[in-house]
């Protein structure tokens, strides 16, 4: 679990500090802590690191709902698409951001998560992994291959069993089964 902070606030940039932060464990299913309520809520919470400059950076979202945008000290690094409507429809797909060299300073570093849900519909945020590129990578692509890819390629085996069946059907009318 992550100990964050979280506020119910449509801007499109990071809140301020002064805003009516509150305490939120992650992660936060909004079925929970928010029935009923949908739009858009800002996570923050802050990251350390000892070393800026010795390795890229990244941030790994296993599981957000519907959309979110990751800024790091107030710059936008990423972001899963629109959250105008039709909002983009990220509630399965790992999202993955890399940190531009330069943006983390030594010490204290702090990282707002922007996410945009509907009421009612699992709206929320996994808790966020935040390391060097090269320890997130390999759980990024796994959680990728296996939600995703795994998922579209058995769509387009699919489709060329359907296609071939289709060409057997015509050529031999006679067999119904392959029409069926």
């Amino acid at each position: 679990r992550i100990s964050a902070e979280s506020l119910h606030d449509n801007s499109e940039v990071p809140p301020p500090d002064a805003a009516a932060w509150v305490p939120q464990s992650l992660p936060d299913n909004w079925n929970l802590s928010r029935r009923g309520i949908g739009g858009t809520v800002w996570y923050r919470f802050d990251y350390r690191v000892a070393d800026p400059d010795g390795a890229v950076h990244a941030v790994y979202l296993p599981r957000v709902s519907m959309n979110a945008a990751v800024y790091v000290n107030g710059l936008l690094i990423g972001s899963g698409g629109s959250f105008n409507e039709p909002v983009a429809r990220n509630w399965n797909r790992p999202l993955y951001f890399l940190i531009p060299p330069g943006l983390l300073k030594e010490g204290i570093n702090r990282v707002h998560i922007r996410v945009r849900g509907y009421p009612d519909l699992d709206g929320g945020l996994t808790a966020p992994m935040l390391d060097t590129d090269s320890a997130l990578a390999g759980e990024y692509e796994t959680a990728l291959f296996w939600r995703i890819i795994l998922a579209q390629t058995t769509s387009l085996l699919i489709v060329a069993v359907g296609i071939f069946m289709l060409m057997l059907w015509v050529r031999r009318r006679q067999d119904a089964a392959f029409g069926y």
